[in-house]
C-alpha cells in the first residue's frame, strides 16, 4: 500500500509538473506573441513616423521650390518690364527720327 500511495503521489506530482509546464509554455507563447505584436506595433509606428517625416520634408521642399519659382517669375516679370520699356523708348526714338525726316520741305533745304 505504501508503494501504491507513493506511486499515486509521484504520478500526481508528475501530472502537476506537466500542467505547470504547459501553463508556463502557454504563458511564454502568449508573452512572445505580445512582444511580437508590440514590436510590430512599434515598427509600424516607426514606419508611420518615418513616412510622416518624409512627407513633411517633401512638403517643405515643395514649398521651397514654389517660393523659388515665384521669385524667378517675379524676376522675369521685372526683366520683361525693363525690356518693354526699352522697346518703347526705341520706338519713340524711331518715331522722332521718322517724323524729323518726313517734315515737309526738309530735303528742299538740303
Amino acid at each position: 500500500r505504501e508503494c501504491e500511495s507513493v506511486a499515486k503521489t509521484t504520478d500526481a506530482k508528475n501530472k502537476l509538473i506537466e500542467k505547470v509546464k504547459v501553463l508556463e509554455e502557454g504563458n511564454l507563447q502568449r508573452q512572445t506573441k505580445e512582444l511580437y505584436y508590440l514590436n510590430n506595433e512599434r515598427s509600424l509606428s516607426d514606419f508611420v513616423d518615418t513616412c510622416t517625416l518624409n512627407n513633411t520634408k517633401m512638403s517643405l521642399s515643395l514649398d521651397e521650390m514654389t517660393q523659388k519659382h515665384a521669385q524667378e517669375v517675379r524676376a522675369l516679370k521685372v526683366i520683361i518690364k525693363e525690356k518693354s520699356d526699352e522697346i518703347q523708348r526705341i520706338k519713340h526714338q524711331y518715331d522722332d527720327i521718322y517724323e524729323c525726316f518726313n517734315k515737309p520741305g526738309l530735303f528742299k533745304k538740303i
